[in-house]
């Protein structure tokens, strides 16, 4: 039996597949740095900072993006959240001075542009929730 979304639903469902994937995306942050092995001191420098960032970002993005999937005609204004922690994500290497190394900078910026992106997509989708 097929099913037919209204406006509103469809709405709703694509705000709920952006922010499912931004859960994703959050918990990579979190594993992130074990998994890519940003280490806590290397040969360019302390990774401390790099690691907790990527961690309490990761956290803060799910966190945020589980709340949106479960109640997304509520939940709006918190995909303005994960778009500034998105662009965070995407300045805090300069701002914290990274060491320079290709996988914690590399991976803040393909992971905030997507956080951005999908942000931007689930508020838009929000917007038109009447």
């Amino acid at each position: 039996m097929d099913r037919v979304l209204n406006r509103t639903q469809a709405r709703a469902l694509y705000a709920e597949y952006a922010s499912g994937v931004n859960i994703v995306l959050g918990a990579w942050l979190i594993v992130a740095p074990f998994v890519l092995n940003f280490g806590i001191r290397g040969s360019f420098g302390d990774h401390s900072v790099a690691i907790s960032n990527s961690v309490i970002v990761g956290i803060a993005i799910a966190v945020l993006a589980a709340i949106r999937v479960f109640t997304p005609l509520k939940t709006g204004p918190l995909s303005w959240i994960n778009i500034l922690l998105g662009l965070w994500l995407l300045v805090s290497p300069l701002i914290l001075s990274y060491p320079p190394t290709a996988l914690a900078l590399w991976n803040n910026i393909v992971v905030g542009m997507i956080v951005v992106t999908l942000a931007v997509f689930s508020a838009g989708e929000a917007l038109g929730i009447k």
